[in-house]
């Protein structure tokens, strides 16, 4: 059986949810950073220093930024479908 981790003075961050993120337990500490192993919500299991996590800058293991640009993506094509559309109008 693998001994805890000293998470010391740190916040205990077990069961926590951070967007997407759940946090499941403590699995190492840096130099006095405590990086947490999370579930994300989609399933993939990721790394996360704690610190990222409670400050709102990790809230996903990196689904969120690819739904994100996906969104941006289809607006952008759908735009450009508009604006195609109206320059085959004038042209006719």
């Amino acid at each position: 059986m693998k001994p805890k981790i000293d998470i010391g003075r740190c916040k205990d961050l077990s069961r926590k949810r951070f967007g997407r993120l759940t946090v499941k337990k403590p699995l190492s500490k840096r130099d006095g950073k405590v990086f947490w192993l999370c579930r994300c919500r989609c399933g993939r299991l990721t790394v996360v220093n704690g610190a990222n996590l409670t400050s709102g800058k990790t809230r996903s293991c990196g689904c969120l930024q690819i739904e994100v640009l996906d969104d941006i993506i289809q607006k952008t094509r759908k735009r450009q479908d508009r604006t195609d559309t109206q320059l085959r109008r004038l042209e006719q």
